[in-house]
């Protein structure tokens, strides 16, 4: 098995002759879950000629936390049936592509598009985004380990990745746990970066947006309060500061909110906004604040990412203070273009937030460093090119074979 290997980025490729590309599955494109959007955005500003074949699940973020507390409830179930059932009706329609691209968590999808595509042999690549096992039972802990309802999350990530031709993950430590785990060959796996859609949050122009003037220090961070985020390791900071001048907002709903609100009852210096914002919102909260938190949590999962918030926050031109890990170096440079704090570490985290405080040049020119590292790593055009690169080596293995 070949050793997983960071390969360095490389700008695009020249010009060749188009690539025509079916985005298929039921990934979503809704405001909050940028992965989709930046892959398609990506190909098209790349010159690939890109249909869709796409039927979300569960459309929205409150309809994902719901099927995520009852995933194999009948109500569920069913609903996955429909879906299945009309993109199968679509898919037969279609006519021909150099390559299918099966989107975010499609494991059922790449099943139903490999046994409905037989007699096309053209590569499939399956962008799983996450893996059912890692989130719904090490992470989240929704269904015991030991159930048969973990073993068959388990097994169909498995059999997802088989079924696919390659496998397109965001960090080079989830690869790595792709092999160790599910036992995916090593050659088959390639990473791109999630990435955010500049309109989202950038500023316009090559300047961070003006900070808000005078006291507190305003913190900001938004999530959907699973482990992973450590949110506790925030609100502990936020306790250790309460007299010291800093604020935080904490945005969006999840499975831990209430969980954060008990922890942070009687804390004056904390404010829920216990919603997802829409992009146009939360672009000017993030620009009201002084500085933009990662995640802090100590799961096994959050040594393999880099959450969408990270991508948010330096395309936003604020500073960003997150968790220090193997994923997250893919990525940043400790004091360059982020502050980094050991996992869990609620004072580090406080320590940091003084030292921002009381620094504002300081967070000018992280502010700086991350809107440019953003610009020259994770915008749709960049992650198109890699994604470019992927496709142009499997299409004309595949299409020798036909």
């Amino acid at each position: 098995m070949n050793a997983i290997e960071e390969r360095p980025w490389q700008p695009a490729e020249g010009d060749q002759a188009p690539l025509r590309v079916l985005f298929f599955g039921t990934a979503s494109t809704e405001p909050g879950y940028p992965r989709t959007r930046v892959l398609l955005r990506g190909l098209r500003e790349r010159g690939v000629v890109v249909d869709e074949c796409r039927q979300p699940l569960w459309p929205t973020s409150g309809e994902r936390v719901r099927a995520a507390h009852s995933l194999f409830s009948a109500r569920n179930l069913l609903q996955v049936l429909r879906t299945q059932a009309a993109l199968a009706r679509r898919l037969l329609s279609i006519g021909d592509h150099d390559a299918i691209l099966v989107g975010a968590e499609g494991h059922l999808d790449i099943v139903l598009v490999r046994l409905l595509t037989l007699w096309r042999r053209r590569p499939v690549l399956f962008d799983p985004f996450v893996s059912l096992y890692d989130t719904v039972v090490e992470d989240r802990a929704l269904v015991p380990a030991r159930s048969m309802r973990a073993h068959l999350l388990r097994l169909l990530d498995q059999l997802a990745c088989r079924f696919a031709d390659f496998v397109i993950l965001d960090t080079v430590e989830m690869m790595r746990h792709y092999v160790a785990d599910f036992h995916v060959p090593a050659d088959k796996l390639g990473r791109v970066l999630v990435g955010e859609e500049p309109e989202c949050f950038s500023p316009p122009g090559d300047e961070p947006p003006t900070e808000p003037a005078g006291a507190p220090l305003r913190v900001i961070w938004f999530g959907t309060h699973i482990p992973l985020h450590g949110v506790s390791v925030i609100l502990e900071a936020a306790a250790a500061l309460r007299t010291a001048g800093v604020e935080f907002t904490l945005i969006g709903t999840g499975q831990g909110l209430d969980e954060a609100r008990v922890r942070a009852r009687g804390a004056d210096n904390v404010t829920f906004v216990p919603r997802f914002l829409p992009p146009a919102e939360l672009r000017e909260q993030i620009h009201r604040s002084h500085v933009g938190l990662g995640i802090f949590g100590t799961t096994a999962k959050a040594r393999r990412v880099i959450p969408c918030k990270v991508y948010d926050i330096l395309s936003a031109g604020r500073p960003l203070v997150t968790a220090d890990t193997p994923a997250i170096r893919e990525l940043l440079t400790p004091g360059e273009d982020a502050i980094l704090v050991p996992p869990g570490d609620s004072d580090a985290l406080a320590r940091a937030l003084i030292a921002l405080r009381d620094d504002a040049p300081r967070r000018l020119a992280l502010a700086r460093a991350g809107m440019l590292l953003y610009r020259t790593r994770a915008t749709p055009a960049v992650l198109g090119a890699e994604l470019v690169r992927i496709l142009r080596r499997l299409v004309p293995q595949v299409s020798r074979r036909s």
